[in-house]
């Protein structure tokens, strides 16, 4: 197990050509416009993005192909897309519209649902079993479990049980990605565990640990008031080579990177630029803000989705120069080092 201790990072200026082989840029068709992407999802032949207009499906060209079902109460509908995941395998995509996970081909078509209890607001697919991930933050005061594993019919297999997060009166409830999936594992992380898992069906495994400190974010903190010093994750992601963590502490912004080859921990401080992220030393373009975790035949991407406004104010590279203010977002694909 490997220990984070924020007291022994390493302020390091980050470039993407350390950790990423390839950028490609995706100017999504503005056949369908819409407003905000929730999540992304890749396969072989399609990009899946969720949206406020529904789960959308363009090609890696950027055309539209169709969206997937539609906004409704029917069987085949669902109340917004915001989590889904996809099974590269069996062309499946499990969309969560609670307190059903509606079940969808590639194609579009509908295969069923399956019922799940307990409430959870993150979903992934891997190996022939959903991973269900439920809020960990003060709204919700009791959390019975940090995740639950079920089968295709909803025989919940495993479930973790909280014995460590109680929240007592009202606080605030910080958001992150809470679990991820690359092409080896599930992981799994949230504000006040002082863990992040590996997980499974029949087991976790506890991967790293943060350092005991005052700068660690409890309960008690959290509903006492709002502690500017403490660490709040907002973005966690492993891969074979690296931990990728989006944090905030006071009123700045950083991005700390464990490089797994030489055990260091690099630390940068996000300026006060328009556009944070790391520094595109590959094509002058944007700096890069990974927001996503994709996988595609054993290789893992970093995605971010970028607003017109974000690459007309500083400029970037390639095809993204004749972008309008109108148009939708631009996905950016980072093929992460193997």
């Amino acid at each position: 197990m490997i220990t984070i201790d924020p007291g022994k990072f390493t302020h390091s200026n980050l470039k993407l050509s350390d950790y990423v082989d390839e950028i490609n840029y995706i100017k999504l068709s503005s056949d369908v416009i819409f407003g905000s992407i929730y999540n992304v999802e890749l396969s072989n032949e399609f990009v899946f993005v969720g949206t406020d207009q529904g789960l959308l499906v363009f090609d890696y060209s950027g055309d539209y192909i169709k969206k997937i079902g539609g906004i409704g109460n029917g069987p085949s509908e669902y109340n917004n897309s915001i989590d889904f995941t996809t099974d590269n395998q069996t062309k499946r995509i499990y969309l969560r519209d609670f307190p059903y996970i509606k079940i969808f081909s590639f194609e579009g078509e509908y295969m069923g649902s399956i019922k799940t209890e307990g409430g959870h607001i993150k979903t992934i697919y891997r190996e022939g079993n959903l991973f269900l991930i439920p809020l960990v933050a003060a709204s919700r005061q009791k959390i019975p479990h940090l995740w639950t594993v079920i089968d295709l019919n909803g025989n919940v297999l495993f479930e973790k049980e909280n014995t460590e997060i109680h929240f007592e009166g009202e606080g605030f409830n910080y958001r992150g990605n809470y679990a991820y999936r690359n092409s080896d594992f599930v992981g799994y992380w949230n504000h006040y565990s002082d863990t992040i898992y590996r997980i499974s069906d029949r087991n976790n495994l506890p991967h790293f640990v943060w350092s005991k400190g005052s700068y660690r974010l409890t309960t008690e903190k959290n509903i006492i008031e709002r502690d500017a010093n403490c660490i709040r994750m907002h973005t966690v992601f492993e891969t074979k080579n690296i931990l990728y963590i989006y944090y905030k502490k006071d009123t700045k912004s950083y991005i700390c990177i464990y490089d797994k080859v030489n055990g260091l921990f690099l630390n940068e401080e996000m300026g006060s630029s328009i556009k944070a992220g790391i520094h595109n030393d590959i094509d002058g373009g944007i700096p890069f803000l990974p927001q996503y975790l994709a996988s595609i035949n054993q290789d893992d991407y970093f995605i971010e989705s970028v607003y017109p406004e974000e690459v007309t104010e500083q400029g970037s590279a390639g095809e993204l120069k004749d972008i309008s203010p109108d148009d939708n977002q631009v996905l950016v694909l980072t093929k992460l080092k193997k």
